[in-house]
């Protein structure tokens, strides 16, 4: 599905800074697993907003680091009425970990970042059709981020992302023919590419 991704990573200081992070889907239409079904439209957005701790591993301007950061992560999914309800409308939020390691090289020019995230998504809603009670819930990702400048402030950035989220429900709920102790696993393969600006200054500052 394609989609519109808009981020800002400051650092107001060097081993301190936030990141900020808005994805919104441009919509798919799915099939339905049985010939002749409706089509279902679909979309998705994301938001994510972290707080960040930075170790610089020595004192060069183009020195590995490593990240920890803690935050938060909205999703929200939506789905084309239809009966029976195969997919729902859904809102999942919660806290998140990441722990990354940052290796940059001509004096930060050009950079690589590998992540690995954790959630644990504490607000599940289903408001039109659900899945019955939410019970059990982990959400595990990675992301690798490449970007590197071409001329003056401006500069080329590319992420690879997976993530993972799975959900448990106990009780009876009301999607597709009716479900009981449901459980739900969410796999999400994402590719971004484009176009970074950065303040000159290396270590505090910020990028967009």
């Amino acid at each position: 599905m394609p989609r519109l991704a808009l981020g800002l990573e400051a650092w107001p200081v060097e081993h301190l800074g936030v990141r900020a992070a808005l994805e919104l889907g441009l919509g798919a239409r799915l099939q339905g697993p049985e010939r002749g079904d409706p089509a279902i439209d679909f979309n998705e957005t994301r938001f994510e907003a972290l707080a960040r701790f930075r170790a610089f591993v020595n004192p060069r301007s183009d020195a590995p680091a490593l990240l920890v950061g803690t935050g938060v992560r909205i999703d929200r999914t939506s789905a084309s009425h239809r009966e029976p309800a195969l997919l729902v409308d859904r809102l999942v939020a919660g806290p998140v970990a990441e722990l990354a390691f940052e290796y940059p090289w001509m004096q930060g020019d050009v950079a690589a970042r590998l992540a690995g995230l954790v959630g644990l998504p504490f607000f599940v809603q289903e408001p039109h059709r659900d899945s019955g009670d939410p019970t059990g819930r982990l959400g595990l990702g990675g992301r690798l981020e490449v970007w590197s400048r071409i001329a003056g402030r401006w500069g080329l950035w590319a992420s690879a992302d997976v993530a993972s989220t799975s959900l448990t429900f106990r009780g009876e709920g009301t999607r597709g023919l009716g479900v009981r102790e449901a459980e739900t696993r969410d796999l999400r393969l994402q590719a971004l590419l484009g176009l970074r600006w950065s303040l000159a200054r290396r270590g505090a500052g910020a990028d967009l």
